[in-house]
């Protein structure tokens, strides 16, 4: 007799497994994103086959191609250059990036061999996996493994427990070793797949984030710096009016960018807009929610609905973009106690510049829409070359690391004098 589950997707095992996850995620408010290659897709489907999922599944790529790792997940020539096949700093390396692009607080990254053709290397042969999962500021968990009898119709082994080590107590916060058994048990070809997509769309279109509710003021970036007191406070930032205050617990962003859209163009009066990039869990204002105004641009409504604009409700200074994992904090408005520490949150990019209405020459890479996923273009707009681009930022950073070099030996060379001073004085 037929089994009940034939032809359906996701199989009862892996349907447990992504429930669980789902769960977990959920009842955290985290979400997850996935990057994946010789799974194509099957892993993303078999999350967004759970009900809720839409509630923390951020999106997925799958980048089979070199090209697309271009295009969406931030490789450059020289990484094509230097790839030599699947293996677990690459899959860390794609995880890194699509998290950062698609704001999640995990991203689960799988690349490997599905065959039935390989390499002579082991991570070329048939059978080979390797899998990653990024949690920013949590960390990085990667693992290979190799199931020696696998066909090209399953990646990788049904069992769960070589993914396990990606969660291990004590490594990494994650939530639980269920998602690693996940990515572990998804078979690179499942006959059968294509009835996951009704369900898929119906879900999709039943299930929205509902915020009416107000328990988003309990949760980063609005709990009172009261109700948590081992909060270290690096940063202060104020409102022009004063009524707004907050604490930064971090003492340099994720990551800083010039934001040229027309739509930071309209809301900040500006040609364009000084972000930097922070965990919700890095802020916490003095009074909460109290005093602050929001904005949705999607819907053109002034709700707290994320992604949405945060500013002041008395004097509307402008205070962050808050989105469902990160928030893009306005440097401007911290007050810094030394002038050198706000080289700290220098831009390293410029976003779509092809919208901008002033050329800017710094020399920082500008990208016509959004980094890492659009095109590279030069002060006044043209499409650069990538690899002349890495070169330039190689060297750099080369320069860098010499003056660095030399400032240390300069300051140890004054240090070692003072010392034979003292000792020549005795």
């Amino acid at each position: 007799m037929a089994s009940a589950d034939h032809g359906v997707f996701p199989p009862a095992n892996l349907r447990e497994l992504a429930a669980e996850v789902v769960r977990l995620l959920a009842s955290r408010n985290e979400t997850v994103s996935v990057a994946e290659t010789a799974a194509g897709g099957l892993i993303s489907a078999s999350i967004l086959a759970t009900p809720g999922a839409s509630k923390v599944y951020r999106g997925g790529l799958t980048l089979y191609t070199l090209e697309s790792r271009v295009a969406f997940a931030g490789w450059t020539q020289a990484d094509i250059d230097n790839y030599e096949g699947p293996t677990p700093e690459v899959v860390a390396g794609l995880a890194r990036n699509v998290r950062t692009e698609l704001e999640s607080t995990y991203t689960i990254s799988e690349s490997g061999t599905a065959g039935p053709t390989g390499g002579a290397t082991r991570n070329r042969t048939p059978g080979y996996v390797a899998l990653a999962i990024d949690g920013g500021a949590r960390g990085t968990r990667s693992i290979s493994h190799h199931q020696q009898q696998a066909s090209h119709h399953h990646l990788t082994t049904l069992q769960p427990a070589p993914a396990q080590a990606l969660l291990a107590p004590g490594q990494l916060n994650f939530p639980g070793s269920k998602a690693a058994r996940l990515t572990g048990s998804i078979p690179s070809r499942i006959t059968g797949a294509a009835s996951f997509s009704a369900t898929s769309r119906r879900l999709q279109e039943q299930e929205e984030m509902s915020e009416d509710n107000e328990d988003w003021k309990n949760h980063p970036p609005y709990r009172t710096a009261r109700e948590n007191e081992e909060f270290e406070k690096k940063w202060t930032a104020t409102c022009s009016c004063g009524r707004v205050k907050y604490w930064l617990s971090r003492d340099k962003p994720l990551m800083s960018k010039y934001c040229h859209c027309v739509d930071c163009q309209s809301l900040h009066g500006a040609p364009f807009q000084w972000a930097a990039i922070f965990h919700k869990e890095d802020l916490h204002f003095e009074k909460g929610a109290e005093g602050l105004a929001f904005y949705n641009s999607h819907d053109k409504q002034t709700h707290h609905k994320l992604p949405c604009k945060v500013s002041c409700a008395y004097c509307h200074t402008p205070i962050m973009d808050e989105g469902r994992n990160m928030v893009l904090m306005f440097p401007g408005i911290i007050k810094y106690d030394n002038p050198e520490h706000k080289k700290w949150f220098d831009p390293q990019c410029h976003i779509f510049y092809s919208q901008r209405v002033v050329d800017i020459p710094d020399g920082k890479p500008k990208w016509s829409k959004l980094d890492g996923i659009s095109q590279l273009v030069n002060d006044v707009g043209d499409i650069k070359d990538v690899e002349a681009v890495v070169s330039k930022k190689k060297l750099d950073d080369t320069e860098k690391e010499e003056k660095e070099k030399a400032e240390k030996q300069e300051e140890e060379e004054k240090q070692n004098g003072k010392e034979e001073g003292k000792t020549n004085s005795s």
